[in-house]
């Protein structure tokens, strides 16, 4: 037994693994000469390697990257517990099989899959290069189809081997080439993917459609999500715009409130101080002048207009009238000396007014 992997540098279609009896070692290096001549080129091992498990594996890894496996027909090789193994795993893998007749051998006890294949015959009595040719062209017949298969084999067990995990399942274009491969498969029995085989394709549809789903509802999701951000967006912007209407309506308010009491008091200070001094009176208008003097204080600090100002002065300045209608001299002091405080801020603002 050894195995005949592809050469990196050489210019071959394929790789190629040799099932053979080292009884028969002659005869593979010169099918091995013959191979590299036709520019099939292979890799084969020519030690002696005792076959442990280790080494087991290492075959199986080598069949299994195989395109086609090769059997070396001799009544030494159907009877080698090895090369009996190797054909079980090839088998087991729906590997495309080639047997060649290298000596006669019995065919009651070749090995079932390779007994119901056609033989390519290459006996000392046969032409050895006709026999070569046929191999080639069986090497060489439905390759697509035979890279696929091993291509796909390699993965599937790679999936396998890592408890099929959803990393390793094939996607997009690798997925869909595989399904076009499953189903040119049909009925053919040349063309026999493996259970696992078809097991990975199955499964890396489900893991697609599954993605897919999970795509649809995070965009559903994010649709609605989007759907609900807007409305809210909406409903607080409604209500930004009311609630500014409503400051502004309440702001408006306030200046009509604030127009009306500068009317009334406009009345109160002016109007009715006029009518009052002439009897004396003046001490009638006391609590008023001091509660507007109030009402103006508390807009102290406030951007104030010069009208408002000019009020507020006058209000003072009325205070400070009673103040002196009552004797007390300083408080009318203090109340017009704030009195002419307020016209000389707004003599200053506004120096050509005669009013100030």
């Amino acid at each position: 037994m050894a195995t005949a992997a592809p050469n990196e540098k050489a210019s071959r279609s394929h790789a190629i693994f040799i099932s053979y009896s080292r009884q028969d070692k002659e005869f593979v290096r010169r099918l091995n000469d013959e191979l590299a001549r036709r520019g099939r080129e292979a890799w084969v091992d020519w030690e002696d390697i005792r076959p442990t498990e280790e080494f087991m594996q290492a075959i199986y890894g080598a069949i299994e990257r195989a395109d086609t496996f090769v059997f070396v027909l001799t009544p030494d090789s159907v009877a080698s517990e090895v090369c009996k193994r190797e054909v079980a795993h090839a088998a087991a893998h729906n590997k495309r099989m080639v047997p060649i007749v290298a000596r006669d051998v019995d065919a009651q006890v070749v090995p079932q899959p390779l007994a119901k294949l056609q033989w390519i015959f290459c006996r000392e009595t046969d032409d050895f290069r006709a026999a070569a040719g046929a191999l080639v062209t069986a090497l060489d017949t439905d390759l697509d189809w035979v890279h696929a298969h091993t291509r796909l084999l390699t993965r599937a067990l790679e999936w396998e081997a890592n408890k099929k995990g959803n990393s390793f399942v094939l996607r997009g274009e690798d997925l869909r080439s595989a399904e076009q491969w499953l189903a040119q498969a049909g009925s053919d029995k040349e063309r026999q993917p493996t259970a696992l085989q078809t097991d990975y394709i199955l499964a890396s549809r489900k893991a697609t459609a599954r993605r897919q789903r999970l795509t649809l509802g995070a965009v559903s999701v994010g649709a609605i999500v989007a759907v609900v951000l807007a409305i809210a967006a909406l409903v607080a912007r409604s209500r930004a715009e009311g609630e500014k209407r409503n400051a502004e309506a309440a702001a408006k308010r306030a200046t009509l409130a604030r127009d009306e009491a500068g009317k009334l008091i406009q009345f109160m200070s002016f109007d009715l101080r006029d009518k009052l001094a002439p009897i004396g009176r003046l001490d009638l208008l006391d609590d008023v002048n001091r509660r507007v003097r109030a009402f103006y204080d508390s807009f102290a600090g406030e951007d104030e207009s010069p009208e408002s100002l000019r009020q507020r002065g006058a209000v003072f300045n009325n205070i400070g009238d009673i103040q002196k209608a009552q004797g007390d001299l300083a408080g009318a002091r203090k109340s017009h000396s704030d009195s002419l405080t307020i016209a000389e801020k707004l003599a200053k603002q506004d120096p050509g007014n005669v009013r100030w």
